[in-house]
């Protein structure tokens, strides 16, 4: 079993990649699932009231904020090849909602904001493949953040640009970038290239993953 990580910052193109890279490993007979670091989230403590207000004074882009036990031990089980059972995330209400049993497959793919920091913390034995996306400057990856949040999360740019100095900044910079350090491929996507930065990333990693399967 072959355990992708991909990381990068808050809008970088993570999901997008992820899952084109999903349909090109079904392309070549290889099953695969993705697991997403979101699912895993903490849920809001139960005498939150104001779900809204929570959102919005709460720091969601620190490590505390994600039960890493539980998906370390859900990808050890994987590799022992055994099922798991995935929580489902809803975060209109920072409450879990439901699970799936996932199983064990050719491919797993991990996506989120820190999954190299999850990568380095597993067992060496694990066969993993790192990669990073994002855009070549950070100027340009706030402005596909102020786009993504307006049109799918509905905040408009000032709440953007105010989680951003308070929140998301500060950690992409102490912790997202440095797990970068050692990556195996690096993924420039930048916003008037997004289509082919994916597809060239996809085709790397493909490449990669077919070099180090023989």
């Amino acid at each position: 079993m072959k355990f992708i990580f991909i990381a990068g910052a808050s809008a970088s193109g993570k999901s997008t990649l992820s899952a084109q890279l999903s349909l090109e490993l079904l392309k070549w007979g290889m099953s695969n699932a993705i697991l997403k670091l979101d699912d895993y989230s903490i849920e809001a403590p139960d005498e939150v009231t104001d779900i809204n207000h929570y959102r919005q004074v709460t720091n969601f882009d620190r490590l505390e904020m994600y039960d890493l036990a539980l998906i370390e031990q859900h990808l050890i089980q994987l590799a022992d090849r055994q099922p798991i059972e995935k929580p489902h995330f809803n975060f209109a209400t920072n409450k879990r909602v439901g699970s799936e049993i996932i199983t064990p497959q050719d491919v797993m793919i991990i996506e989120g904001l820190f999954a190299l920091v999850l990568a380095k913390n597993l067992p060496e034995h694990l066969d993993k493949l790192s990669v990073f996306i994002g855009p070549s400057t950070y100027s340009r990856l706030i402005a596909m953040r102020t786009t993504r949040d307006e049109q799918e999360r509905g905040f408009n740019p000032r709440q953007t640009i105010q989680k951003e100095r308070q929140f998301v900044g500060p950690c992409f910079f102490e912790v997202i970038a440095k797990s970068k350090t050692g990556v195996d491929i690096d993924i420039t996507n930048d916003p008037d290239e997004l289509n082919s930065a994916i597809t060239e990333g996809v085709e790397q990693i493909m490449q990669m993953f077919k070099t180090s399967s023989k």
